[in-house]
């Protein structure tokens, strides 16, 4: 059928949310969205007595659009128009074309070399995020009281909201509870995978 896709997925009765994720009497059975922060380099420049904080990071996000189970991935393509969280990162945290709502999400949850077999209505939209100038931290004096042990604080935020499309918590809920693979909860003993550090960990230098 021809869905109105940029329309809010709305869970089907028998997935309603757990008691732990219920906020509010208000809620409308919203959507949920899973987050995975995929940390790939982070660092600290010098240059000419400056000191700019720099990060390059993935946000993945997951969750399961209904009327997309069935859909026959091999002889159509992702409607254009498909519902995804709208986002806007704060002053000078780049989302790119995700921000833009110009990046359309896959399908996922199956293997895509099997083209005949139609979606199951998971998808996910992977992103880069990135300080585009740096942040200038130099001018934080407080982290020197500690010298040489110093330190300092950046908060980034992204929120998950357009005016465009108004949509609240009671409508779409973020999860930082994405079920980790068994593997990886074996090597890393955490049963989600809401931050990835694996990559951070080989390119940031001491940071």
């Amino acid at each position: 059928p021809d869905f109105p896709w940029d329309e809010r997925p709305l869970p089907p009765p028998e997935r309603q949310l757990p008691p732990s994720m219920r906020i509010s009497k208000n809620d409308n059975n919203p959507t949920v969205v899973e987050l995975v922060l995929q940390l790939k380099k982070w660092e600290v420049v010098a240059h000419e007595g400056k000191e700019t904080f720099k990060i390059t990071a993935n946000i993945e996000m997951y969750w399961t659009d209904d009327r997309m189970i069935g859909f026959p991935t091999s002889v159509k393509p992702m409607p254009e128009t498909i519902w995804r969280p709208r986002l806007t990162g704060c002053s000078g945290f780049n989302c790119g074309k995700a921000e833009n709502y110009e990046m359309l999400p896959r399908w996922y949850g199956y293997d895509t070399s099997k083209e005949h077999r139609p979606s199951d209505g998971k998808m996910a939209l992977t992103f880069p995020v990135n300080l585009h100038d740096g942040f200038d931290i130099s001018a934080d004096m407080e982290r020197f009281r500690s010298f040489p042990f110093d330190s300092t604080r950046v908060d980034l935020s992204i929120v998950f909201f357009g005016m465009k499309r108004p949509e609240f918590d009671k409508d779409v809920r973020l999860s930082l509870r994405r079920p980790n693979n068994p593997a990886f909860v074996d090597k890393y003993e955490s049963q989600f995978q809401h931050i990835d550090i694996d990559g951070a960990a080989t390119h940031s230098n001491d940071y």
